[in-house]
């Protein structure tokens, strides 16, 4: 299950998981908004769906294996403030914290996907800056390739100038993928 902000963030996390982790497109789910309206419209859209998401994830594991991907840009925010956030979500449904044995995957790129992007194009990158003009031009499928072919857990140690969030993505998340 992908819960994503927009078309570009599940691109990337589904050509990861199709190239890299082997999961057939018919066992893959996405979750997106059908219009975006503003800058902020994907990301309510995510907080807004993420505790049911749990919920239905907690359900059906009883069942069989699966998981739920989240990706949320932190635009303005930390990456744990987006993160205590989501989990502030699933209080608010009476849902309990994420657990670290659970497969629910938060990838938070700083300060949105398009860093990752002007990253892996080669360029030097701040988790500050906003990098969505530069990345205009680029094609969303190759970017896929290429996060999937960086991201692909063989792949150590990552290059020091890696932003934290994509090392954190990389390192900490992606690996909770059954």
């Amino acid at each position: 299950m992908i819960l994503a902000e927009d078309v570009r963030q599940r691109k990337i996390i589904h050509r990861y998981l199709t190239k890299k982790r082997g999961y057939s497109h018919r066992c893959i789910r996405s979750i997106n908004p059908q219009v975006l309206k503003g800058e902020t419209a994907g990301l309510t859209f995510v907080r807004a769906n993420y505790a049911m998401q749990v919920a239905a994830l907690r359900a059906y594991l009883a069942l069989r294996s699966t998981a739920l991907v989240v990706v949320a840009d932190a635009d303005h925010e930390t990456i744990e403030e987006r993160i205590l956030d989501l989990d502030n979500r699933l209080r608010g449904a009476n849902q309990t914290a994420r657990k670290n044995e659970e497969p629910i995957i938060l990838i938070v790129p700083r300060r949105n996907v398009e860093t990752w992007m002007y990253f892996l194009n080669g360029n030097s990158v701040d988790e500050t800056t906003d990098y969505k003009s530069k990345c205009s031009s680029l094609d969303d499928g190759d970017f896929a390739q290429r996060f999937a072919d960086f991201a692909h857990p063989i792949r150590n140690p990552l290059p020091q100038n890696c932003p934290d969030s994509l090392r954190r993505a990389c390192q900490t998340e992606l690996p909770r993928i059954p």
